[in-house]
């Protein structure tokens, strides 16, 4: 049986990387922590008539039973090779990356999957810009949301309140559009009192924080250990199972008089620092034991 678990990066060997390898370590389980920048693939180098991929350092591809893909974004053709390169048994979180294909990882992917898997999310509606400002716009009502497929919320969720909100940016969405094929959305606007990140693991919830609410932008940083209902969990964790996701971040909401959870986005590899500092949980550790258990 194949005992190593490989975790793939990108950059420079950061502490949260190396966390691994020393949570592997007290664990009695060898991980191994490998740079994207370690890998090519030779021409004239085969093995069984199939070119596969090597690595400058001698370390063998077929020696891992799991392969978790820690970074993925910069890293897709990378990541493409190296499952072409293993076998079914091999286990790869997470399971989406088996299927290569880029639009699984656009929040418009995400929204579909869940609604499809009977999930509350927000109303939404995707298309081309224009068909959004003059064609949808007549589906909402102001405040709304506009949401870039690709990005993260700081960088791509827009807030209108009016049809004049629309000209502030644009140029620079059109241009995106056109140019760096970005889609988006239209979404109603949810008021909410509950902004929660839940961190799950496969079937598991590994805890619960609560983001606080409010105009300020400084308040999305302010977060306090919680806990949910098990009705709410269990729904969380069928988010990021209907988005085949295993390390997952998913952020739920509630809507004003609304008993059942909405669903914005579930998080692949999501950033844990202040899981971790809030709830005390030591989430490289608990990642590890969920891809030894894998491994079994």
């Amino acid at each position: 049986m194949k005992t190593k678990i490989a975790v793939f990066y990108g950059g420079k060997l950061s502490e949260k990387v190396e966390s691994f390898v020393k949570a592997g370590e007290k664990l009695g389980v060898e991980v191994e922590a490998i740079s994207y920048d370690e890998i090519y693939i030779d021409s004239e180098e085969k093995t069984d008539g199939k070119m596969l991929i090597k690595f400058k350092s001698g370390k063998k591809l077929e020696d891992y039973g799991v392969i978790y893909f820690k970074f993925v974004k910069h890293y897709r053709e990378e990541a493409s090779l190296i499952m072409d390169c293993i076998d079914d048994e091999v286990r790869v979180v997470d399971s989406i990356l088996r299927r290569g294909r880029p639009s699984d990882f656009c929040k418009i992917h995400q929204m579909k999957a869940m609604a499809d898997a009977g999930l509350n999310v927000p109303r939404w509606v995707m298309g081309r810009l224009k068909f959004l400002r003059y064609e949808a716009i007549k589906k909402f009502e102001y405040p709304l949301i506009l949401k870039g497929s690709q990005g993260d919320r700081r960088s791509q969720v827009f807030k209108f309140f009016n049809d004049a909100s629309w000209d502030k940016g644009w140029e620079v969405f059109s241009e995106r559009e056109v140019n760096e094929g970005q889609r988006y959305m239209l979404q109603e606007y949810i008021v909410n009192t509950e902004d929660y990140r839940v961190m799950v693991l496969g079937d598991r919830v590994l805890g619960v924080m609560k983001r606080a609410t409010g105009d300020n932008p400084l308040l999305k940083n302010v977060f306090t250990k919680t806990e949910l209902p098990d009705y709410v969990l269990e729904k969380a964790v069928a988010a990021a199972k209907a988005c085949e996701i295993e390390v997952a971040g998913v952020d739920v909401v509630f809507k004003e008089g609304v008993k059942e959870p909405y669903f914005w986005e579930v998080n692949r590899a999501p950033n844990y620092t202040r899981f971790e500092e809030v709830t005390g949980i030591n989430v490289a550790e608990e990642i590890v034991k969920f891809l030894v258990s894998l491994l079994k």
